[in-house]
């Protein structure tokens, strides 16, 4: 079966789509920091549990990643909406330590479902010439719940009965999102070839793949990219409320906006320019955002320090996952994709689960102040050992 032609393909825009509702369902955890505080439950355990739910799914992709493939994916899709769904509704009556550390590990093997199976499609669907531009799209659909959720919740709160009662909400969302998922298992347009069968790739070739230089660096800047991201997004609301910032959906709503245009209206500069450069600039805009936090005390400069968050996080996921696709030899291209899911998870895992020790024992200046060093420090890595392929679908070494 031949590749599509072009990026705005059917499959493309309707995995947009679902995308875009499904991490909605995300997006409304930006306050579970502060739910599992009502409940009771200690600060230290407190980013444990925001964190199980990327650490459940990363042995999944570990194992089951490699099988799927275009013809599953569609159905596994289908039954990520449903798990992520019932899990929704359940944070009602969950409230014990235990019992919400297994519907985090639950909700996070749901994630994985459309995670994977998006990543299987969306690697077929990007035409390699389109690649920069294409990731840039589909991860601007990832941002958009993160820019208008926060706030629409935060202006919604007084008339929500508790935070639970906004998780138990969202999945009616899913449902459009799975009326999409039918339409294209209907339409038959990615369904594998004849004799697509899932297989594991051999060891000896997962240790060649990931021995190679610039796909073990991607792996671990993937990591600490998302290391970045959910660090900021579960801890920043505590931040908020301690220099008296009314309204923290506004610092993500202003900083997903920026990043929204850049990746959209800018979307073929990732293509065009070269990816190193833009991942470098990324890292070192973003340790620049942490340190201007350290010295913040009022309201005042928050506005001006998301647009600097906004323009380095915004540059960081399209260019690290088209040098990805390029890096890759073809046959590996779906592997790659789940590995850097599985990077992004592990990044999602430990972004909250370290920061809220840090937050804990030395405060938010500790927390910003260690998150700048590590921006400089991928910032210096990417810039000196990575380097964009001179043509697509050939990888250099």
């Amino acid at each position: 079966m031949s590749r599509p032609a072009k990026l705005f393909s059917f499959e493309f825009v309707g995995l947009l789509g679902v995308i875009l509702l499904v991490f909605a369902n995300i997006a409304v955890f930006y306050n579970l920091y502060n739910h599992l505080e009502l409940l009771g439950i200690p600060g230290d355990l407190r980013g444990f549990l925001i964190g199980v739910f990327s650490l459940s799914s990363i042995p999944l992709f570990m194992f089951a990643g490699p099988f799927i493939t275009y013809r599953n994916a569609p159905r596994l899709m289908l039954l990520g909406l449903l798990v992520i769904g019932v899990c929704g509704v359940a944070y009602l009556v969950v409230q014990s330590l235990w019992a919400m550390l297994i519907l985090r590990i639950i909700n996070g093997a749901g994630m994985f479902c459309l995670s994977a199976s998006s990543l299987a499609l969306l690697v077929w669907v990007v035409p390699e010439q389109k690649s920069g531009q294409g990731f840039a799209v589909f991860s601007a659909a990832i941002l958009i719940p993160y820019a208008l959720v926060p706030m629409v919740v935060d202006w919604l709160e007084p008339w929500i009965p508790s935070m639970a009662h906004t998780y138990a909400g969202m999945p009616i969302l899913l449902l459009p999102a799975a009326g999409v998922v039918l339409w294209v298992m209907r339409r038959r347009r990615i369904s594998g070839e004849a004799g697509d069968k899932p297989r594991l790739p051999s060891w000896p070739e997962i240790k060649r793949n990931i021995s190679r230089l610039p796909i073990a660096v991607m792996l671990v800047a993937q990591c600490f990219y998302f290391f970045n991201f959910s660090g900021i997004f579960f801890l920043f609301k505590g931040f908020a409320d301690q220099i008296n910032l009314t309204n923290v959906g506004h610092f993500f709503t202003v900083q997903m906006i920026l990043m929204l245009v850049i990746r959209t209206l800018g979307s073929r500069l990732f293509d065009r320019v070269s990816k190193v450069w833009l991942l470098s600039l990324a890292f070192f805009l973003t340790s620049c955002g942490y340190l201007a936090l350290v010295f913040t005390s009022t309201p005042a400069w928050i506005m001006p320090i998301s647009l600097i968050f906004g323009v380095g996080l915004a540059l960081g996921y399209p260019a690290l996952n088209a040098l990805m696709y390029l890096y890759s030899e073809p046959q590996l291209r779906v592997l790659n994709a789940n590995l850097m899911m599985m990077a992004l998870q592990l990044g999602y895992f430990l972004g909250p689960l370290v920061g809220g020790s840090l937050v804990v024992h030395t405060g938010y200046t500790g927390f910003f102040l260690a998150w700048m060093g590590i921006n400089l420090a991928c910032f210096v890595v990417c810039a000196l050992l990575l380097r964009t392929p001179k043509a697509v679908g050939q990888p250099t070494a």
